[in-house]
């Protein structure tokens, strides 16, 4: 329909994990696959080589790419319009990208508790775990991080101490993924299986902050089909009490503290790289261990490649996550508390690329995990409320009528 009578000029691209017959669907038109080949790429010569596919049934898709490569190549310097040409350094790009964000916050109400002078203000409540934690999806390594609340204490610089702050809600819904302020160094090391026991050499080691890798197709060279992953890092929390600890894994792991064996990993089956990304959560498996505060804690994983099953190109990485147990009750009353001796609540909330992200539905439109909750004892406790609220998409914020100021800031 698309080509033929409607006779479109353009290629044609699949969703991701759109395509299920790599045959048909060439035979059809469709001249890119994505996110990769999944369907097509292994079976594609075979497909030739049994006379299922022509040179005239390639020739068509071929063309369309080739086409679209030449409409969309890269204009000469001189012919870029004035909007489209970037900044010239990374220094003016960071610049530019922060006012784009700034600009970017919408004033939904305010009746003038907004803006609010450090010098005059009094003590004020930041209430709500996005206030600190991240909100942006693990795969996306931006060169630098300012959470909100550290960029009130730069504001407030002069005035530290009328800044405090209440988690709130655990607003997660999986276990936060390891990094600041547990640690700042996260070690991941491959080795092609049975070369770390045996004493012979590592491929690569990666350093990150956060106790995340996806290979997603990525190739390492040396790395072979079989290899493990081997995390390493040093865990000191803040205060002392019980932790949960997750790991979600594509094959076998096991997790040790300071040496021990502590947990584990067995997966619930094959873990395909579309679940790998958008079904991570179904995977997580949690355990419990009681740290004491000030103290250094040498944290290991060592987890194993997932062998390929099929054509289908199959998840394989690491994440490991800490956060410290809480109850939602103890958590709601230290946030009224703080509220209560407060003359001013900025309360944080929204969603997380856990709770919105694309290829999952959301179930409502309701701010998740005990939000609402937090939002109307926050008013019960203090009059002068500003919601700040980070979402990507539409969220329900009628909890929020009796707050003095809103701000929607994603």
């Amino acid at each position: 329909i698309v080509l033929d009578e409607w006779k479109y000029p353009g290629l044609i691209m699949s969703d991701w994990f759109g395509t299920y017959d790599g045959v048909a669907s060439i035979k059809a038109g469709l001249s890119i696959e994505m996110p990769f080949p999944a369907a097509r790429g292994p079976k594609l010569l075979q497909a030739i080589k049994e006379g299922r596919l022509s040179e005239s049934d390639l020739t068509g898709p071929l063309t369309r790419v080739i086409d679209y490569l030449k409409l969309t190549a890269a204009p000469k310097e001189e012919e870029r319009r004035p909007e489209r040409a970037s900044p010239s350094g990374p220094s003016d790009r960071a610049t530019f990208i922060r006012q784009a964000a700034a600009d970017g916050i919408v004033l939904l109400k305010n009746d003038g508790i907004l803006p609010i002078n450090p010098s005059e203000a009094g003590k004020i409540a930041v209430i709500g775990s996005l206030a600190t934690d991240r909100v942006l999806a693990h795969l996306i390594r931006p060169s630098y991080i300012v959470s909100p609340l550290e960029g009130l204490k730069a504001a407030f610089h002069a005035h530290p101490e009328k800044l405090v702050h209440a988690h709130g809600v655990q607003t997660h819904k999986m276990v936060p993924v390891l990094g600041a302020p547990y640690t700042d160094k996260v070690d991941f090391t491959f080795w092609n299986r049975g070369d770390r026991k045996s004493g012979g050499q590592s491929v690569v080691t990666e350093t990150h902050n956060e106790a995340h890798v996806a290979i997603l197709l990525r190739p390492i060279p040396g790395l072979g089909k079989e290899y493990e992953i081997e995390m390493n890092t040093t865990v000191r929390v803040a205060e002392t009490g019980k932790y949960a600890m997750s790991v979600v894994a594509c094959s076998d792991a096991e997790v040790f503290i300071d040496g021990k064996s502590v947990y584990t990993f067995t997966p619930k089956g094959v873990m395909d790289i579309q679940q790998q990304l958008f079904y991570s959560a179904d995977y997580e498996q949690t355990f419990d261990v009681n740290l004491e505060a000030g103290k250094d804690y040498t944290v290991q994983v060592i987890a194993q490649s997932q062998a390929q099953s099929g054509h289908e190109p199959v998840g394989q990485g690491l994440r490991f996550g800490i956060v410290k147990h809480i109850t939602r009750e103890e958590s709601l009353a230290e946030a009224v508390a703080l509220a209560k001796e407060s003359d001013v609540v900025l309360c944080f909330v929204g969603t997380t690329a856990e709770w919105e992200m694309e290829g999952i539905d959301r179930k409502n439109i309701a701010l998740p995990a005990g939000q609402e909750e937090l939002v109307r004892a926050v008013l019960e406790a203090n009059e002068k409320v500003v919601i700040v609220n980070q979402s990507g998409a539409a969220v329900d914020l009628s909890c929020a009528a009796g707050a003095r100021a809103v701000l929607h800031a994603h």
